[in-house]
């Protein structure tokens, strides 16, 4: 049998009710292809098939991916609809099931990880597979993975098309949403990929029963069995990541296979002991109008709350008001109302009302700040500089720095929990002051007490205030019990005799949310009449014991009391303890810490006493909850144990990863140490106040490093002098000589305190500190105070000691500062020697967020060199790998020296591009470098096309910032040139030229005279003074540079020199000046400016 007169049908593969599957040969190409047929009874019971069946071929003509089954060609003839695909011949994953074929750990993940590529595919592209299962995954000969069958139906009344033998199973793989009617969306894949994991793991479903009913039931019901028991060599970072694609409710699943991806990615690269130099970068496809914000993502709906939100949207829209504070009891909703707000307005979340103006109104972006697990009203400052994703400047002042970022910007800031550090509330002013396009959503359990300050006091959500009203269902507490008890028991359906206790519930608890949703919680072991009853034993007893309190302070007192009674030892003892966490923690923290299992946090989180993040899986725990959970740790008596635990594993954890950080592991290792910064903050100060040097010595490395790569010097800086502090000189001479070099005052002191440092580690015999030390030392000599004469042996030493002790990673940064000292002293050949060596070190360990800056400082020897086109290159390389570690203040820096490079070869438009982004970022982040390297470029290039006024501001703007740093990549003395040329200030002029012309004497290089010839050969033409040899030099000049740096070049785009140009030919007449022009010889020009003295 033939199809198309082209394929020849070989055997039959598969057969179902919609049609079947052939193994056939491609009679053109000789390649054995698969081929999908559906039958003509099947269309004429239901036309639709047909459009599925199209739709699948379209589906996989855009899937083009390793991992997806390839569509070769389509047949349509007459009533018969063919598809024509590769042949993927190894069989299923449903057949290796049967075959009861156990996957190695590293088989299933590497397995994992093709396939989420695969779908992370589809889903980019907006297709829905709707029926993963290990059917559909194929397998090749190499055991290569291949997505199938793309485009079958859920569970409903269609057929589908089955491999011969297999039953129909599809249902075991059904998301819970997808039997309760709700329309697909990629998370229903995440929930199919993870059952089908869960069975190629342990070779069970997590879901089952006897018949259709009871699997029904499991899947809406049941918990997945115990992975941990039934798979005990499963990592649990894998059972974890399982667990929460199998998450019951869609918003608390893991919210994108990307992200799932990047998860398997992990820990498959631990397994392996392999970690990636680069990570895979997440990037979620953005919703129209969205805008920048660093919101934290909705683990629930938003329930009622439909009137506070439309005056919350007017209150922060009135052009008047510039500071809402939200002020309520604990408990109350004030965080999730005004993230809703935030989401709103990033364009997060639906809103009718909102206008596209409101939408987009907020166009620098929309921030939320978490202050709850701040101590110190100081620490705000860099708290809201870290929810903007602003790098502060080292040494500068970072209340100013902040200052002067938020000035032009159009933003919204959402200060979360204040109540507890008034003492900022001036931080509140400056910012409204300074900023006046700024507003601020405050949300307190007190008021500010500021003049500007608009109060909005929330209330409890709306409830019946009667026994058994008949439209209780409209009612916001209502909604929102109703919403929560159908996360705890999906089943759970209200019967009309429940609602008059659910209505109690919602009314002795005053519509508190917290209370509601902890109460709702009960209903997998009570009915909601035994909730009300034990609500109400409970307030009875609260009223009789506790008459100092509120009334409603009583009633969330209760429901806390009664889900404490709910837990057992084990679930009492993890939850107190989890209390001594600030700012969220992660499992492994919970586990090794305090001790509390995954299926122990599970409990917690399914009793909505700690809450998850479906994306980075970290915990956190609502602040009412943890101080309650507080009061009962400081009762136990445990305190101090629990602090030690505390405190170990973070500065362990910390310590743990200073290898990491020197490697190949960085990138990952700095988002860790980040994500709980506040944990360790209070773990390094719990150290301190016990004087645990036997703790700080090993973490405090990692610390600085952290500091250092991440822009936190600031608050590196104030932990070291607090260390320093208590562990003195005198007590502890060898951990008071580490913090004293790392992060030191740089002041006219410092060397003495390098040299101080320097001893002690040579009396503890430290070699690793003291060529630390060294180094420390040479920098300050040869980089700051340019004394390269000490400073460069001084570096040698610490680069030889290092190089002895096999530490590469200390050894590629003295090189780079030995390569940055040779700048200085223009030895371009030690300079490039050194830049090298050091990147092909850091290249061979990982280092990647310092290769960038050794790619800068290696950029810089071709502008000494005058080949500047060789210079882009470099630089637009270290601007991806600063884009790729977000920092800002590097960024601008590659922007400003590539608006240099293309300036100089011509490439005008591209120049003011890059220098204006590197100006406008190193003004956001208030970095010196970066806003000398843009301005100057601007300022250059506005003088040369002839904005005088523009230009000198540019200029005047870098000659305000550049005494306080030493830049020689910064030609400022060219624009003093330039300005003075156009004022006819000659004799500055000939200043220039002469400084250019020393130079050149001193390095041998003709490209540095380039721009005397210039402005002397446009300084005699202006006066009428020019003569034959001064073109003849002139020329011998362009054809050297358009030698060096190709054809195009800067000169041909300046104004001035243009129109010199044509005076000159007008004044010899265009042939005489032809001849003249060619007797300009480069090859001469080193000798003429060896002995040239032009002057006026």
């Amino acid at each position: 049998m033939q199809i198309g007169g082209r394929y020849e049908i070989l055997e039959t593969i598969g057969v179902g009710g919609m049609g079947s599957v052939y193994k056939a040969l491609d009679q053109k190409t000789g390649l054995e292809v698969a081929i999908k047929h559906l039958k003509p009874e099947a269309v004429a019971k239901d036309e639709s098939l047909v459009k599925r069946f199209v739709r699948e071929a379209e589906a996989l003509r855009q899937l083009d991916h390793p991992n997806i089954v390839k569509i070769l060609d389509t047949e349509h003839i007459e009533d018969e609809h063919y598809l024509v695909m590769e042949l993927v011949n190894g069989g299923s994953l449903a057949q290796k099931i049967r075959e009861n074929v156990k996957f190695s750990i590293g088989e299933l993940l590497q397995l994992a990880l093709e396939l989420s590529d695969a779908l992370s595919r589809a889903h980019h592209l907006r297709i829905i597979h709707r029926d993963i299962k290990p059917a559909n995954v194929l397998l090749a000969r190499d055991g290569t993975p291949r997505l199938t069958d793309f485009g079958v139906a859920r569970l409903d009344s269609e057929e589908r098309m089955t491999q011969s033998g297999v039953a129909i199973g599809t249902l075991d793989y059904i998301a819970p949403e997808g039997l309760n009617g709700v329309v697909d969306d990629p998370r229903s894949d995440i929930w199919s990929f993870g059952v089908m994991l869960f069975e190629l793991l342990t070779g069970q479903r997590p879901f089952v029963g006897k018949n259709i009913s009871q699997v029904v039931k499991a899947i809406l019901m049941d918990s997945p069995p115990d992975l941990e028991t039934l798979r005990p060599d499963a990592p649990v970072a894998l059972v974890d990541l399982i667990e929460r694609m199998l998450q019951k409710e869609p918003s608390q699943r893991i919210g994108s296979i990307r992200l799932v991806g990047a998860e398997l990615e992990r820990i498959l690269a631990t397994q392996n002991g392999d970690i990636p130099l680069i990570p895979r970068t997440i990037t979620e496809t953005p919703r129209p109008l969205s805008i920048k914000h660093n919101l934290p993502a909705d683990t629930t709906p938003f329930v009622g709350r439909e009137a506070e939100l439309d005056e919350l949207h007017r209150l922060i829209m009135s052009p008047k008001i510039r500071l809402v504070t939200v002020i309520a009891q604990g408990g109350m909703g004030k965080t999730r109302l005004a993230l809703q707000i935030g989401h709103e307005f990033a364009g997060l979340a639906d809103r009718d009302e909102l206008t596209t103006e409101q939408r987009t109104y907020w166009r620098n972006g929309v921030y939320f700040v978490a202050l709850a697990p701040l101590v110190n009203p100081d620490d705000m400052v860099q708290a809201i500089g870290d929810a903007l994703g602003y790098i502060f400047k080292a040494g500068g002042d970072n209340k100013a720095q902040l200052l002067q970022y938020l000035s032009d910007k159009q933003a919204l800031l959402i200060l979360d929990n204040f109540e507890h550090l008034l003492g900022g509330t001036h931080l509140v002013d400056d910012i409204l002051i300074s900023a006046p396009s700024v507003k601020i959503i405050v949300t307190s359990r007190v008021r500010l007490n500021l003049t500007s300050e608009t109060l909005f006091t929330l209330e409890g959500m709306d409830f019946p205030n009667w026994e058994t009203p008949e439209d209780a269902l409209h009612y916001s507490a209502v909604k929102l019990f109703m919403q929560s008890a159908r996360r705890a028991r999906p089943d759970f359906v209200l019967q009309p005799d429940h609602l008059q206790y659910v209505a109690r519930i919602c009314r002795m608890v005053q519509g508190l949310p917290l209370a509601i949703l902890l109460a709702a919680a009960w209903i997998e072991m009570l009915t909601p009449q035994e909730i009300a009853d034990e609500i109400g034993k409970s307030l009875d007893f609260l009223e009789s014991d506790m008459r100092d309190l509120p009334e409603r302070h009583r009633s969330i007192r209760a429901v806390f009391d009664y889900s404490w009674n709910l837990l057992d030892e084990t679930e009492r003892n993890a939850f107190i303890n989890l209390s001594i966490f600030i700012g969220g923690f992660t499992r492994e923290a919970a586990q090794k810490a305090i001790g509390a299992s995954l299926r122990v946090l599970t409990s917690l989180v399914n009793a909505s006493l700690i809450r998850r993040s479906p994306n980075s899986g970290r915990y956190d725990i609502h602040e009412l909850l943890r101080q309650y959970a507080q009061e009962n740790l400081e009762k136990s008596g445990r305190c101090d144990d629990v602090d030690e635990r505390y405190a170990n594993y973070y500065l362990s954890f910390l310590a743990d990863r200073e290898a990491d950080l020197q490697g190949r592991r960085q990138l990952g290792a700095l988002d860790e140490i980040e994500a709980d910064l506040e944990n360790i903050r209070q773990a390094w100060r719990w150290a301190i106040a016990k004087r645990r040097d036997d703790l700080i010595t090993p973490a405090l490395e990692s610390l600085h490093l952290f500091g250092l790569m991440r822009s936190y010097q600031a608050m590196g800086k104030k932990l070291f002098i607090n260390a320093r502090e208590t562990f003195s000189q005198t007590t502890h001479s060898a951990l008071w000589g580490k913090l004293a070099v790392r992060f030191p005052d740089v002041n006219d002191a410092m060397q003495t305190t390098y040299h101080t440092c320097l001893e002690i580690a040579r009396k503890n015999h430290d070699q690793l500190e003291e060529a630390y030390c060294l180094r420390m030392l040479g920098v300050s000599l040869a980089h700051h105070d340019e004394n390269t004469d000490e400073g460069i042996p001084t570096l040698e030493k610490s680069l030889a000691l290092y190089q002895r002790l096999g530490a590469d990673f200390y050894v590629a940064q003295v090189m780079d500062d030995l390569a940055y000292a040779y700048t200085i002293t223009a030895d371009v050949q030690k300079h490039r020697k050194y830049g090298e060596d050091c990147l092909a070190l850091r290249r061979k360990i990982g280092d990647v967020v310092r290769s960038a800056d050794v790619i800068m400082n290696l950029a810089s020897a071709y502008i000494f060199e005058g080949t500047l086109r060789d210079a882009i290159t470099p630089y637009t390389e270290a601007e991806k790998i600063y884009k790729l570690t977000n920092n800002l203040a590097g960024l601008s820096h590659s922007y400003g020296l590539q608006a240099y490079a293309y300036y100089y070869t011509g490439e005008k438009e591209l120049a003011y591009e890059k220098a204006l982004k590197g100006y406008e970022t190193a003004k956001d982040v208030q970095d010196i470098e970066g806003h000398i390297y843009g301005a100057n470029i601007l300022a250059i290039w506005h003088l040369a096309y002839g904005d005088l006024e523009t230009g000198k501001a540019y200029h005047d703007e870098v000659m305000a910032r550049i005494s306080r740093v030493h830049y020689p990549l910064v030609p400022t003395e060219f624009c003093d040139a330039m300005i003075a040329l156009r004022e006819k200030r000659y004799d500055a002029c000939y200043e220039f030229i002469h400084f250019r012309l020393n130079r050149v004497r001193e390095t041998k290089r003709v490209n540095f005279g380039l721009v005397a010839v210039l402005l002397h050969t446009i300084i005699k033409t202006e006066e009428n003074l020019i003569q034959p040899e001064d073109i003849e030099r002139l020329s011998a000049m362009m054809n050297f540079v358009k030698a060096e740096s190709g054809e195009k070049t800067w000169i041909d785009h300046w104004q001035t020199y243009n129109s010199t140009l044509t005076i000159l030919k007008n004044k010899w007449g265009a042939d005489e000046f032809a001849d003249i022009w060619a007797r300009g010889n480069p090859d001469t020009l080193l000798d003429q400016f060896l002995t040239w003295n032009p002057h006026r």
